[in-house]
């Protein structure tokens, strides 16, 4: 019976361990998709970053082509009369 009640606990052991393995290979994946995220999430974020920096700079650009005159008056002043290529 001691025997017999010693496999037993081996037994038990052997399954708690595949238990462990199998629950660090589920961490292992849901960390690996994680950092997927996290870096698909940063690349987005870079991106929109670029667009309000282009953003920015085509409102400076058409701020500039806009004039006052006589006041009150506001009228858009072409590229080329800007000395600008179109």
């Amino acid at each position: 019976m001691h025997l017999a009640q010693e496999s037993q606990d081996m037994l038990d052991k052997t399954g708690c361990m595949q238990q462990m393995g199998d629950a660090m290979g589920h961490i292992a994946v849901h960390v690996e998709h994680a950092a997927e995220h996290t870096g698909q999430a940063s690349s987005q974020v870079s991106r929109g970053q670029q667009s309000v920096k282009r953003a920015q700079q085509e409102i400076v650009q058409l701020a500039s082509r806009l004039q006052c005159s006589p006041p009150g008056l506001i009228h858009f002043t072409p590229d080329w009369a800007c000395g600008r290529k179109l």
